[in-house]
């Protein structure tokens, strides 16, 4: 029975909707172990683009990544887990540096809220090219987005013996 339990509980919090996010567009800011701004479209039915600008707060370090997600809807397509990977690109503002770049990739969960959308991620960035940075380097941030898009949610005629207007 317990086996049973788990097989059920598993199918029902994997479950998929028909779009496993709530939002087709969001932009907001991203707080953690750099500060910056993100910008998510959604391309497909549960995959995203998402651009991160980042600065660091401890030194005169920036980066852009642009990154492709999968979606997966956790119980609900407003609560969602994430995976993705792509490319980075890094500067300072001292003559040191060789502008390192890279491959980034990230793992989150996402709960949207209203026209809120937040996130927590890990984003790990392997700088295969360039000089004066850490080859391996590791980022974590809470992301709060505002919703600029939301998914139209499609209407179902559950009367369909009935004609359509």
């Amino acid at each position: 029975m317990k086996e049973m339990n788990c097989i059920i509980a598993l199918v029902f919090i994997t479950s998929t909707t028909a779009y496993s996010q709530y939002y087709n567009a969001a932009a907001g800011i991203r707080m953690g172990t750099e500060f910056g701004i993100s910008a998510q479209v959604r391309v497909l039915e549960k995959t995203t683009i998402e651009g991160i600008l980042n600065s660091s707060l401890s030194s005169n370090h920036q980066s852009i990544t642009v990154l492709a997600e999968q979606h997966q809807s956790i119980l609900t397509r407003r609560l969602n887990f994430y995976i993705g990977a792509g490319i980075n690109q890094s500067w300072t503002n001292d003559s040191t540096s060789h502008y390192p770049g890279g491959f980034s990739t990230i793992v989150g969960t996402e709960l949207s809220l209203g026209r809120f959308n937040v996130s927590w991620d890990y984003r790990p960035t392997v700088n295969l090219w360039g000089k004066g940075a850490h080859v391996y380097s590791g980022e974590t941030a809470f992301t709060v987005r505002y919703v600029l898009w939301k998914v139209t949610k499609k209407k179902i005629n559950w009367k369909f013996w009935e004609k359509s207007k």
